[in-house]
């Protein structure tokens, strides 16, 4: 007589978290591709470098004339007078500028998905020993 057991409550729970972070990755990713497509590309000046020379103080100034001063993300070692790109949204400047660096753009959308890729396949791993051992 065989017996079906049912997933346990943790694997289905680290399957969905996986499902929902890759979902989440997916859809911040493909905005951060429109951004990307509609981004204008100033020259920016580290103004100020914290200790350590991670998430220095940028500024820029737009095709508008209007000047920005926003802090970069912790992915580029940078020193006091460096020169970087910076991609902004025109309609927002002030609230859209990022770096423009593989790491400083993409980091997030990536560290995301790994996370949920691997609640994916530990959840599903789970539920797929489970189902084998209802099995024996």
């Amino acid at each position: 007589m065989s017996t079906t057991r049912k997933p346990s409550r943790g694997a289905a729970l680290f399957t969905l978290v996986g499902i929902v972070l890759l979902s989440v990755s997916f859809a911040t990713g493909m905005r951060k591709r429109r951004f990307l497509a509609r981004a204008a590309v100033a020259e920016g000046v580290v103004v100020g470098v914290p200790e350590g020379g991670f998430h220095p103080k940028i500024e820029f100034t737009t095709a508008s004339g209007l000047r920005v001063e926003f802090v970069g993300s912790g992915f580029k070692f940078c020193r006091l007078g460096d020169r970087l790109r910076v991609l902004y949204d025109p309609d927002r400047p002030r609230y859209s500028p990022w770096v423009d660096a593989f790491g400083a753009v993409w980091f997030p959308q990536i560290l995301i998905a790994v996370i949920g890729l691997g609640h994916l396949v530990v959840g599903l791993g789970a539920m797929r020993r489970r189902s084998s051992q209802s099995r024996l």
